[in-house]
């Protein structure tokens, strides 16, 4: 009975304790399955025993320590029907050679950041094991809101750079992070959603890519597209500073290194230069015809386009803006 209610303790039920022993690493549990009385196919009382095994099944740490289960199994024949057959445990799913909690402390270490090796050493299994249990779970994906942000960020998963993450506009929560950015990738995924769900989004959010323009088209036809004012600035900006580079290239050594010093300065927007960097922008303006006219198409973007209250009035400046940039 004493054994009984240590095994217990342990969470393991149909199991008698025989003994255990330790070392620096390991605490060694020695215990074996109780017994069997009845074919659990057609409860006949006519078994024999057809043999016994030894597994050695891992589980959680005890007093910090790894701990090892060597648990003793018996096969039992039934003259009945014929069938082979051993007891079930519930601590332990058929094939595993790992308890189930032990199994449940490892997904507990998903919820920080540590390496895949970390966790395998402490846990005292492979690698392999831990990313088999990672691959095993699944996340579930919220549904697509009305304002759908979509982007990509550099990550490492698998054999991609790029990955992909779905947003609520509303909310900020993610709703779904994708393991690709390949266009392929991202047809495959919309493909699977609901029509009707994707009709829900009412606003489509995404920077200037060609990749996400395709998939606005292709799956969210009724939504407005969005592209945040920053990417529009950033092109801007892209072409004023190549501007500066060639312009940059053709001054003396003595100017490149201010031209290269001071390169922050002529993105800024006029409006917040202080008298000391507005009178710097006009001196590297005065070098330069072609970067005059170039600072003067960034100035005219800022004061001129983005402060257009209407998307018709925007459409029209921008057009406008284009024209003399051309």
């Amino acid at each position: 009975m004493q054994n009984n209610n240590i095994m217990n303790l342990f969470g393991f039920k149909d199991v008698v304790f025989d003994s255990f022993n330790e070392d620096n690493e390991f605490v060694h549990v020695h215990a074996h399955v109780s017994k069997m009385s009845i074919c659990p196919h057609c409860g006949s009382k006519r078994i024999w025993v057809h043999d016994h095994r030894v597994q050695m099944i891992r589980d959680t740490h005890i007093c910090g320590k790894k701990s090892l289960i060597h648990l003793k199994k018996t096969r039992y024949d039934c003259k009945s029907c014929g069938c082979r057959f051993e007891r079930k445990l519930d601590f332990i799913a058929k094939g595993h050679t790992m308890t189930k909690r032990l199994v449940c402390s490892i997904i507990s270490e998903f919820d920080e950041v540590y390496s895949i090796s970390s966790i395998a050493n402490r846990y005292n299994v492979s690698s392999n094991t831990v990313l088999r249990i990672l691959n095993c779970l699944s996340v579930s994906r919220d549904n697509l809101s009305e304002v759908l942000c979509i982007d990509e960020f550099k990550g490492d998963s698998g054999n991609n750079k790029y990955q992909t993450s779905l947003l609520n506009g509303d909310t900020h929560n993610i709703i779904d992070v994708l393991p690709s950015r390949s266009k392929v990738s991202l047809f495959e995924y919309f493909k699977k959603i609901p029509s009707k769900e994707m009709m829900n989004v009412r606003f489509f959010v995404s920077d200037m890519s060609n990749i996400f323009k395709s998939v606005k088209e292709r799956f969210f036809k009724l939504s407005v597209h969005i592209i945040d004012r920053y990417h529009f600035i950033r092109q801007v900006l892209w072409a004023l500073e190549n501007v500066r580079k060639r312009i940059q290239k053709d001054v003396s050594s003595k100017f490149r290194r201010y031209f290269k010093r001071s390169r922050s300065l002529i993105t800024k927007p006029s409006s917040r230069l202080t008298s000391d960097e507005a009178n710097e922008v006009c001196l590297m303006l005065e070098l330069s015809r072609d970067l005059k006219l170039a600072y003067g198409l960034k100035e005219l973007f800022y004061q001129y386009v983005l402060i257009q209250p209407t998307k018709k009035r925007a459409e029209k400046c921008l057009n406008e803006w284009i024209r003399r940039a051309e």
